[in-house]
């Protein structure tokens, strides 16, 4: 027989969003809804701008790189980063230098592995999961674009060839995750709670993701 929830009816662990039980992210994380939002806008633009010129694909494609494909990969990366350490925060984690090993602890409260997304635009990319495989045995290295932007960062003369499209797509769908697993998948800060999973994100996110699991 299952044991005694942890929370009591209506209680909820503070940014790690339940369809039905979490509130708005307007009523209650109005400053870090909106900064983590914008911040994440700003990231998807550039990324479209990327798709300009190097259609994301499977094949060759996906194996591209350069320059502004390893900046949106750092930024995109370092954006996950802040939204794994404010989790930790918020639930009051022993503070310290955290790293993989820590942020890897949320993997489960949070689902981040059961979240499955897709580019509305780019249909030749296939469906794919960010935080799939991710495990605390090698918690870096089982999360393949982020062990890419660590090589990458410490070498970009040696590692440079592994700041792929590829990477650039699933870091950014993990920014994308990482806002809508602490806040809810809403459309726009005023729109009611029936808009949950199953549909594409509308204006407020350009569509740039599908929301498939």
């Amino acid at each position: 027989r299952a044991g005694k929830p942890a929370l009591g009816v209506g209680e909820y662990y503070p940014r790690i969003w339940r369809r039905f039980w979490s509130p708005s992210p307007r009523a209650t994380y109005d400053r870090e809804w909106t900064l983590s939002v914008q911040a994440a806008l700003n990231l998807l633009a550039d990324m479209r701008e990327v798709f300009r010129c190097i259609e994301p694909a499977v094949g060759s494609n996906s194996f591209a790189y350069g320059h502004q494909i390893r900046d949106l990969l750092m930024l995109a990366c370092t954006e996950v980063e802040s939204g794994w350490k404010s989790v930790l925060r918020a639930n009051h984690y022993p503070s310290g230098r955290w790293n993989t090993q820590d942020y890897v602890k949320l993997l489960a409260p949070m689902r981040l592995g059961d979240w499955e997304l897709a580019l509305a635009m780019h249909p030749g990319f296939p469906p794919f999961k960010p935080f799939d495989g991710w495990t605390a045995a090698e918690p870096t290295k089982s999360l393949g674009w982020y062990d890419d932007y660590n090589e990458v960062k410490h070498g970009r003369e040696d590692a440079f060839y592994r700041a792929t499209l590829k990477s650039l797509v699933y870091a950014m769908g993990a920014v994308f995750v990482m806002v809508s697993a602490q806040f809810g998948p809403w459309l726009r800060p005023d729109d009611g709670e029936d808009e949950q999973h199953g549909s594409a994100f509308g204006p407020q996110w350009a569509d740039d993701f599908s929301i498939l699991a």
